[in-house]
C-alpha cells in the first residue's frame, strides 16, 4: 500500500507526513505524521522508518472549495520543488491565507510505501476547550460511523483526562499547514494530548492575561468602588466632577446590587451599566484616560471573580 508523502519545513529541517486514506471525505483525509525530522531530503527512508502518529491534514482551505485543490495539485505537479503555499495562494480580505499558510514551505516528494502496520483509524478523538474557563475535555468519535461514543442514555461521554487507550487515538479536528507545522517545530507528541491542550491554554493566557481565572472572591474586591480613588486623587476636583463621580457611583451601585441578587445573570447589568457610563460621559465629558482605566480595571476584576471572563469583551 501507497500514498503521497509530503514534507514541510521546520525549525530542524523536513517534517514528512503521508496520505492515506480516511473513512469520511468530507472531513480530509488521514496523514501518517512521522515523529523523525531531517536534516537532508536525502534521509526520507530514515524518517519512514520512525513512529508516526495519525492526524487529518487538509492542505487546501475548507477542504478545496475555495481553491478547487489548487495547492495541493500545484505541489504534486512541481515535485521535488519546495512552494511556499502562501507565496502562491490566493489574497484574501479575512487574512484567511496569512493564518493557515504563513511561512509553510511543502514539497511533494513522490508515492511511497505506507509502514506495514498503518491502517485507517477506526476511532478518533476530539477536544472540547474552554480556554476562558482554563479547562478541556474529551470525547471519542468512531469514524465509520461518524458519530460520538455514547452512554446508554445517548449522551456523549467526556473524558477530563485521556486514559491508556485514548491517548493513542488520532485527533479527529482537521489541521491545516500552519498547525502541523507548529506541532513540528515543539516536538508534539500524540500521547501527550493533555500536556499539549494545557500548554494551548496557558499560551493563551499569557496572550490575554485579562481572560486569566481570579483566585479573587468578589466579596472581597466589590468595594472600594473606583469612584474612591478618583475622589482621591483627582487634580480636577470641583463640583462638576463631584457630581461625575456622584452618577457614576450611582450605576455602580446598581450594578453591584444587580449581580448581588443573582451573580449568575451577569451580562445584562453589565451591559445597563455600560449604557449609563456612556450617557454620563456624553453629558459630562470628563472620561478621560483615568476614569476610563480605573473603571475598566474594576469591571475586569469583579467579571474574573465571578468566572465571566467572557464578558470582558463588552467591558
Amino acid at each position: 500500500m501507497k500514498g503521497d508523502l509530503f514534507c514541510i519545513r521546520t525549525n530542524k529541517g523536513y517534517g514528512l507526513f503521508q496520505e492515506c486514506g480516511t473513512y469520511i471525505e468530507v472531513y480530509g483525509p488521514f496523514y501518517c505524521v512521522y515523529y523523525t525530522q531531517i536534516p537532508s531530503l536525502s534521509l526520507i527512508d530514515e524518517a519512514l522508518r520512525g513512529k508516526y502518529y495519525y492526524q487529518r491534514i487538509e492542505i487546501d482551505e475548507f477542504g478545496g472549495r475555495w481553491t478547487n485543490n489548487f495547492f495541493k495539485r500545484t505541489l504534486m505537479e512541481n515535485k521535488g520543488n519546495e512552494i511556499s503555499l502562501y507565496d502562491v495562494g490566493i489574497a484574501s480580505e479575512y487574512h484567511i491565507s496569512e493564518y493557515y499558510y504563513k511561512n509553510c514551505y511543502m514539497t511533494y516528494l513522490g508515492n511511497y510505501s505506507l509502514p506495514s502496520d498503518a491502517e485507517i483509524p477506526r476511532y478518533t478523538r476530539q477536544i472540547y476547550e474552554q480556554p476562558l474557563a482554563g479547562k478541556y475535555s474529551w470525547h471519542v468519535v468512531d469514524e465509520a460511523e461518524s458519530k460520538a461514543i455514547c452512554n446508554e442514555k445517548g449522551k456523549i461521554i467526556f473524558y477530563k483526562k485521556l486514559n491508556e487507550e485514548t491517548k493513542n487515538y488520532p485527533n479527529r479536528s482537521t489541521m491545516f499547514p500552519s498547525g502541523l507545522l507548529l506541532r513540528f517545530n515543539q516536538e508534539y507528541r500524540n500521547e501527550d494530548g493533555d500536556l499539549w491542550a494545557e500548554r494551548q491554554i496557558e499560551e493563551f493566557f499569557e496572550k490575554n492575561p485579562q481572560y486569566r481565572p481570579s483566585n479573587e472572591k468578589y466579596d472581597d474586591i466589590k468595594y472600594p468602588l473606583p469612584t474612591d480613588e478618583l475622589r482621591a486623587t483627582s487634580e480636577q476636583y470641583d463640583s462638576q466632577y463631584a457630581e461625575f463621580c456622584d452618577r457614576v457611583e450611582k450605576a455602580l451601585l446598581k450594578f453591584i446590587a444587580a449581580i448581588d441578587e443573582n451573580r449568575k445573570a451577569v451580562k445584562a447589568p453589565l451591559l445597563s451599566l455600560l449604557k449609563e457610563l456612556n450617557a454620563i460621559d456624553k453629558d459630562m465629558q470628563l472620561f478621560g484616560s483615568i476614569e476610563s482605566e480605573e473603571i475598566y480595571t474594576y469591571l475586569v476584576r469583579i467579571l474574573r471573580a465571578l468566572k465571566k471572563s467572557a464578558l470582558n469583551r463588552y467591558a
